[in-house]
């Protein structure tokens, strides 16, 4: 039995996540499109309703695969900002004027 490399298992994970992302969003999309049409249902014709109805699920749900690639990346990533050394950092400063302190 082969067992598959952390990276290859890390991306496995993540394309699943991102389905459900995706899925979730969509149907998310779809119930606030259909809230957002529904006041306007005698105004609006039945294509613009449908459009507004698509709309709201195709952005969502690509919002929702993007967040989940997102999370991923930074659950994995990690902290960025945080240092954990206690070195002096004083060689990286820049004055006002561009010299260095």
């Amino acid at each position: 039995m082969k067992t598959p490399k952390s990276g290859e298992h890390g991306q496995h994970v993540v394309r699943k996540y991102e389905n459900y992302g995706s899925i979730g969003g969509l149907a998310l999309g779809l119930v606030i499109g259909v809230i957002a049409s529904a006041p306007h249902f005698h105004d609006w014709r039945i294509t613009t309703s449908l459009l507004v109805i698509m709309g709201c699920g195709l952005f969502i749900g690509l919002l929702g695969h993007i967040a989940i690639a997102i999370a991923y990346g930074s659950a994995v990533a990690g902290f960025g900002g945080v240092t954990t050394s206690t070195e002096d950092r004083s060689s990286d400063r820049v004055g006002i004027d561009g010299d260095d302190t």
